[in-house]
């Protein structure tokens, strides 16, 4: 909704490209916003910094939040403290035998199976 109702060419330009450059969220963030012209219908004119970004990385994306997303319905924590809550929880419930060693493979298979389009992604790289 902000890239179509408020981002203009100059505002990303000399505003928020150099924080997302900075922050190396640029690539993903060109990346999520193709994927929004591709799929939900945001007009391509409205973000055209956003051509360059991987076809191939936008569509293992979508496809990805499709099949495994769990769209809020499995954790409502949204926050940094989640990033550090969930692990230290699961941990604690490993130690205490709440948990299993099996379902902590489980979770490193399905955290393997998505390396692939995160690594695409280049979250913190670039």
């Amino acid at each position: 909704m902000f890239v179509n109702n408020e981002l203009t060419a100059d505002v990303w330009q000399k505003e928020l490209e150099p924080i997302l450059r900075e922050y190396k969220i640029l690539n993903f963030t060109k990346v999520l916003t193709k994927m929004c012209c591709k799929y939900i219908g945001l007009p391509f004119e409205k973000c055209i910094w956003c051509k360059d970004a991987d076809d191939k990385a936008c569509d293992e994306f979508i496809k990805n939040i499709l099949e495994d997303g769990n769209f809020a319905r499995k954790n409502k924590f949204v926050s940094l403290f989640a990033c550090t809550y969930i692990p230290g929880r699961f941990i604690k419930r490993l130690f205490t035998g709440e948990r299993s060693f099996k379902e902590l493979i489980t979770i490193m298979g399905s955290a393997k199976k998505r390396y692939p389009i995160i690594k695409k992604l280049k979250i913190f790289r670039e």
